[in-house]
């Protein structure tokens, strides 16, 4: 698929159900070897709320969109305050082509624009490959200002931009 091309800009609210049916999809596709049912139900979380939250526009909140022939198949979200990566989601039928690098690439580039130093997350099992392919390392706890209950399930990772 090396002539796949897919359009990645900034999103807006009205882009937020499709975000969330891309994020529900991406968790729900992720093999049983990393989380087991349970896990991943817990973290697909109540759709509604999420929605929600995807369609209330903050300015520290930076969120981009791939779309494809008017599609959105991809999306990252991360805060410009903090660093923080909340997430990258890439439907199924996209994954394997670049898309989630290109995605981390656009969310990256615009953290320089406004100055961010640092970005920082934590990586679920399954996500911590593509994210060291991103050029994220990991780190050590002092180094990473954020939390999850859940982050025995992560792994904390840190991307220097300067």
């Amino acid at each position: 698929m090396s002539d796949f091309q897919a359009l990645i800009r900034l999103a807006v609210a009205a882009d937020a159900p499709a975000m969330e049916a891309v994020r529900y999809e991406a968790i729900r596709s992720i093999d049983a070897a990393f989380y087991s049912a349970s896990e991943l139900e817990e973290w697909v979380g109540d759709r509604k709320s999420y929605l929600e939250k995807l369609a209330i526009c903050k300015p520290h909140i930076l969120r981009v969109v791939a779309e494809r022939d008017q599609e959105i198949i991809g999306f990252g979200e991360m805060s410009t305050a903090t660093g923080l990566v909340s997430g990258c989601f890439v439907k199924t039928t996209a994954r394997g082509i670049g898309l989630g690098q290109k995605i981390i690439a656009a969310m990256e580039a615009r953290a320089r624009d406004i100055g961010v130093e640092f970005l920082q997350l934590e990586a679920s099992r399954n996500a911590k490959i593509f994210y060291l392919s991103c050029g994220f390392r990991n780190a050590n706890c002092d180094e990473i200002t954020i939390s999850n209950p859940r982050h025995s399930l992560c792994s904390m990772m840190r991307k220097d931009l300067i």
